[in-house]
C-alpha cells in the first residue's frame, strides 16, 4: 500500500485538506500529517468547537525512514479510528441540533489547532 493510499482515508466532511511535512531531524525523519478541518460555525458551541480542535490535532511520527515505513499504516489506522469516534459525536450533536455536518452554510472561519503540538496521536 502507498503512503498515499494509507493517508487518503483522512480526508472527511470535516477534513477538506491535509498538510503533510518531512523534515530531517538529524538520525531520521519527522513526518507530520495534519488535518485542516472545514468550516466552524460562529455560533458553534463549545463542544463542538472542541471537537473540531480534536479532529484537527496533527499525527506525527518521528524515527529512521524504515520505522515510519514499519508504523505509517498502523498509526494512520490507530489515528483513524480516534477521528472516526470524534467524527460521530459531532455529527450526533449536529442531529440533535436538526441540522446537517455537509449542509451549514453559516458564515464561519477555518478552525485549525496548531497550539496542540504537544497532543500527539
Amino acid at each position: 500500500m502507498s503512503l498515499l493510499e494509507t493517508i487518503i482515508p483522512l480526508l472527511s466532511k470535516s477534513t477538506q485538506r491535509l498538510d503533510f511535512s518531512v523534515a530531517g531531524t538529524g538520525d531520521g525523519v519527522c513526518m507530520r500529517i495534519t488535518p485542516i478541518v472545514g468550516k466552524v460555525r460562529e455560533d458553534a458551541t463549545e463542544q463542538e468547537r472542541k471537537l473540531y480542535g480534536a479532529l484537527s490535532v496533527p499525527l506525527k511520527l518521528e524515527g529512521r525512514l524504515e520505522e515510519i515505513e514499519a508504523a505509517v499504516v498502523e498509526r494512520v489506522r490507530d489515528y483513524l479510528s480516534y477521528r472516526n469516534e470524534w467524527q460521530a459525536k459531532l455529527a450526533s450533536i449536529h442531529a440533535d441540533l436538526g441540522e446537517s455536518v455537509a449542509s451549514d452554510n453559516t458564515e464561519s472561519t477555518e478552525h485549525s489547532v496548531e497550539s496542540n503540538d504537544g497532543l500527539e496521536l
